[in-house]
This record gives structure tokens, sequence and C-alpha cells, in this order.
């Protein structure tokens, strides 16, 4: 679970991540990267569907996600 208040941006944060994999899909990117960034994708919404509040470990690894593969604009509305 994360915080009530951020549930929507979080809702939000995954469908803009999951845009990004469909333009990588679409750019035929390496054979390892889609598979790895999906990889990384599936653990967020896991962390909604916690008990204990994830709120903290929802940003990092949105921040990690982000960082690594050059769409830091999704964290940045997330945080907004």
């Amino acid at each position: 679970m994360i915080e009530t208040s951020n549930y929507l941006k979080a809702i939000k944060a995954i469908h803009n991540l999951i845009l990004e994999a469909r333009k990588m899909a679409y750019e035929k990117k390496n054979d390892h990267v889609l598979p790895e960034f999906l990889d990384s994708l599936e653990y967020l919404p896991a962390l909604l569907l916690e008990e204990k509040d994830r709120s903290d470990l929802f940003i990092e690894s949105l921040r990690e996600l982000c960082e690594q593969y050059n769409c830091m604009w999704i964290l940045d509305e997330y945080l907004r």
C-alpha cells in the first residue's frame, strides 16, 4: 500500500511506464532492454497491494527505474 493521497498518481506513473515499454517495443530496443524494464516495472503494482505502507519503497523503485531508462519526467510528475 502507499499513501492514499498518492494512489492515483502511482497508477498514472505505472500507466506511463507501460507506455514507455510500448515505445521501446516499437523502437525495437536491444533484446534484453525491454524484458529488464518490465521486470522492474512489475514490482510497482505489487507494492500497491501490500498491507504495510510501502510509499518510500515505491518512490525509491520508481526513481531507480526512471533514472535507468531515461524517463525522469514520470518521476517528476509523480512527485508534483
